[in-house]
């Protein structure tokens, strides 16, 4: 399959995979299970999934998750530093360095079997993520 699966219909809750997807990212063991946790690799290094959005403002302030979802199998975060509840630090997307942080997603596998998974939140400025 070829990276990134790109999610185009997002409908506010969870993310909707089909069953390619879902065996691209996920062995059959986890998609059993309820969570996927990030993997540890050392004190500042985490692995997991990757995922980026565009964006879209509406007016002057509000900014909205338009209803397309950019997904990458797994990446390495490093330099991981707290911010608040989360993580920040960097992570390589298509050769490049981006700053990133820690998130969850809630996937709905073909099923119906619901997974909230670690996730790596990659900032990848619009027009590049468009041009994938």
């Amino acid at each position: 399959m070829k990276e990134p699966i790109i999610i185009d219909k997002l409908n506010g809750g969870s993310v909707v995979l089909t069953q390619e997807e879902a065996d691209y990212l996920f062995t059959a063991e986890q998609q059993q299970e309820d969570e996927i946790h990030f993997e540890q690799l050392d004190s500042w290094r985490l692995s997991g999934i990757c995922e980026s959005c565009v964006w879209d403002q509406i007016d002057g302030t509000t900014i909205k998750a338009k209803d397309t979802m950019y997904i990458w199998k797994k990446r390495t975060m490093f330099n991981a530093k707290p911010c608040g509840f989360a993580l920040d630090g960097y992570v390589s997307v298509k050769g490049k360095k981006r700053t990133c942080f820690t998130t969850s997603i809630l996937f709905e596998l073909p099923n119906g079997h619901l997974l909230d998974v670690g996730a790596i939140y990659a900032r990848i400025p619009d027009k590049e993520l468009k041009a994938l």
